[in-house]
């Protein structure tokens, strides 16, 4: 018998009607007006609203979620496409704004941990809801990977660096203590602060040194908190 497999649940996508109209045109060569797309979404409204109530309510009630924005430009117009995914439930959301604005309204009052990739907006959002944070360590990796790209041993160094922290990290499997995450942070912070001859490897390691400690290893003590945005990007490629 297999376990610990989610019930799978109906994702709600939230999608400019024009672009609706657009889509079933270049994907299935049907031809349908704007006003009819609102006419379909009137007699839907009661059952779709039905199904995204609960499914924010899922979202805001799980003990984390993962967190992102992709921006795009459709029809000349600059759009940002919203992600919040947990292990059984994601929503997408397109607006305007890339402010965390967006995100607040969304997730309100909500629990548990955020999993981002250090975007200040969910930054911003964190000021607000005072909620744990947890960085996206695929995203600090890859990150490192594209200063080795550029600046060589430097960025191998930390890349190296980074990686063993990383393993180390994972080794706790969500339950260690406070103090393994002071020893991380103290670790991360040796071998990060040194000298640098690219600005670009300095202005890095700067900033992860200068991030909340709690943030990058909120997964050292709650099982809960996956450190990676597994599965997000491709989620975020449904635009």
């Amino acid at each position: 018998m297999i376990e610990d497999i989610p019930p799978i649940k109906p994702r709600v996508i939230q999608y400019r009607i024009e672009n609706v109209s657009t889509t079933m045109k270049e994907m299935f060569g049907i031809t349908i007006s704007e006003g009819e797309v609102q006419e379909i979404l009137y007699q839907l409204s009661d059952v779709l609203g039905k199904e995204y109530l609960n499914l924010l309510y899922d979202i805001r009630r799980a003990p984390s979620r993962h967190m992102d924005k992709t921006s795009s430009r459709e029809n000349g117009s600059n759009t940002n496409l919203w992600v919040f995914v947990t292990k059984a439930e994601a929503i997408f959301h397109t607006a305007m704004s890339n402010s965390h604005d967006v995100a607040l309204d969304i997730l309100g009052e909500h629990n548990g941990t955020d999993i981002h990739d250090r975007y200040s907006a969910f930054d911003n959002l964190a000021s607000k809801t005072g909620n744990a944070q947890q960085y996206c360590w695929a995203h600090i990796i890859s990150d490192t990977k594209e200063l080795e790209d550029f600046y060589g041993e430097e960025g191998r160094r930390i890349r190296e660096s980074l990686q063993r922290i990383y393993d180390k990290s994972k080794s706790f499997n969500g339950n260690g203590a406070h103090e393994d995450i002071d020893h991380l942070y103290e670790r991360l912070t040796f071998l990060l602060d040194t000298g640098y001859n690219h600005l670009e490897t300095r202005k890095f390691a700067d900033n992860l040194i200068k991030r909340r400690k709690e943030w990058l290893f909120r997964f050292v003590i709650d099982p809960e908190v996956e450190p990676t945005k597994t599965g997000l990007k491709e989620l975020s490629g449904l635009q």
